[in-house]
């Protein structure tokens, strides 16, 4: 969800003059006033990171205890997570903010609302707990466009998901939206995680139904592109398809190699009509058979 910034110390290595350089460098300033290097420069003092910036409608910030308060504002953090809400403050020297009213949270990967925010960004932690109807929209993930072939043109176009969304691969490529009471999520470069506390009700409509899970906690592992969903498990879909797992269900979703695990549970499925011929559709009825031919008289003579 964001990149923790690493600064980088530049380390300058000076070099010895050439042994037959020093020695007639040597015999001309003999006859030379010495020259005084001069001093070098005093190191710049390190500027002050700032884990916010914002946009608002008034801002109160008291230098002496490190505390601010913004109304109606939208804070950017430098991981590039944006908060938006009525209310928001923070404080630079326990490094903790909070916000509320109006609340919602966006990145590159998910959209969230809320009814408060708990915000801590010590360099090492950071971590925001939402709490209170809890809504996040896990934003789909599209293949990239074909890369140009050699001559500038076009490569073939990326593959179509499948009609109904039915792989994992292609269950990526449509947003999940996730109702629950608390989500703690941590968000550094080094560790994505998730820890949302049910009940949690997610659901992802696909291009001929809508599919619903139920669980009474989740974890995300980012980084591993895992999730563990705790027992039991409840799923539906608007086909009539639902299942069940007393125990709990790990799902992975890397790319090429997704799959899902679980040990115990229960799988119905309606019967679906033959689309080649449906069960309704009656056989079509043979012709009647017509009466035999009669033979014609032949021409010029008489019967």
């Amino acid at each position: 969800m964001s990149i923790i910034p690493h600064s980088n110390r530049a380390r300058l290595l000076s070099a010895a003059s050439c042994v037959g350089l020093a020695a007639a460098c040597l015999t001309a300033a003999a006859t030379q006033e010495p020259k005084v290097a001069p001093p070098p420069p005093a190191p710049a003092a390190p500027k002050q990171a700032r884990p916010w910036k914002f946009r608002f409608a008034t801002l109160d910030l008291n230098q002496s205890t490190g505390v601010g308060v913004v109304e109606n504002a939208t804070a950017t953090s430098d991981e590039g997570a944006s908060v938006t809400c009525d209310h928001f403050t923070w404080n630079d020297k326990t490094n903790l903010a909070h916000g509320e009213g109006h609340l919602s949270v966006s990145d590159t990967e998910v959209d969230a609302t809320a009814d408060k925010a708990e915000i801590d960004y010590h360099k090492s932690r950071k971590v925001m707990v939402l709490t209170g109807s809890v809504v996040v929209t896990l934003k789909p993930k599209d293949k990239a466009d074909a890369a140009p072939a050699a001559d500038g043109k076009a490569g073939a176009a990326p593959d179509k998901p499948k009609p109904d969304g039915e792989s994992l691969d292609d269950s990526k490529r449509y947003a999940v939206t996730v109702t629950c009471p608390r989500l703690e999520y941590h968000y550094s470069k080094k560790r994505k995680y998730a820890v949302l506390t049910g009940p949690i009700v997610a659901t992802q409509k696909v291009s001929d139904h809508t599919r619903t899970l139920k669980s009474p906690k989740a974890e995300w592992f980012g980084l591993e592109e895992r999730a563990l969903l705790a027992g039991p498990v409840e799923v539906e879909d608007t086909k009539g398809r639902k299942g069940s797992s007393p125990e709990g269900v790990t799902l992975y979703t890397t790319e090429g190699a997704e799959r899902l695990v679980l040990h115990k549970g229960t799988w119905e499925m309606p019967v679906e009509d033959d689309e080649e011929q449906p069960a309704d559709r009656k056989p079509a009825a043979k012709p009647a058979d017509s009466p035999p031919a009669v033979a014609k008289p032949a021409e010029g003579r008489r019967p």
